[in-house]
């Protein structure tokens, strides 16, 4: 479970750098942001640009991050995980560690108040999808 944790803060951090000069102020309203939005695009491209470097990279005993990418304000994660969590429990517990790491972020929810949305999804070695976790403004209240 720590995995994720230790990946959303990676994560976390390159979005944060990414969206600081943007998304400033807590204040701003979602009006503005969401005029803002052609903005936010360039920025996510750096973003994945900048964490692309280095891929397939390890980030644990038992997961690596296979690509990461966009597709308009969506950033996708894809990860390759060696052992499978067998239950719906054990998931739905790695989502929740997953939506308060991201949440944690200060720019994150304002950054989804823009309208990103955060994807990682989970294969097995045989490219089966075990999981998707999708995380968006309403995650984070």
């Amino acid at each position: 479970m720590w995995v994720v944790t230790r990946t959303a803060l990676f994560i976390g951090g390159l979005v944060g750098m990414a969206f600081g000069g943007v998304i400033a102020n807590v204040g701003i309203e979602w009006w503005k942001l969401h005029r803002e939005r052609a903005q936010i695009l360039p920025l996510l491209t750096e973003v994945i640009r900048k964490t692309a470097v280095g891929l397939p990279r390890r980030v644990d005993d038992v997961t690596t991050l296979v690509s990461v990418s966009t597709a308009d304000l969506e950033i996708i994660y894809i990860y390759r995980v060696d052992v499978a969590l067998s239950t719906a429990t054990e998931w739905a517990e790695v989502r929740r560690r997953l939506v308060r790491q991201v949440c944690a972020n200060p720019v994150a929810p304002r950054a989804m108040m823009a309208g990103v949305i955060y994807k990682s999804m989970y294969f097995d070695s045989s490219k089966r999808l075990l999981s998707s976790i999708t995380i968006s403004r309403p995650d984070c209240p």
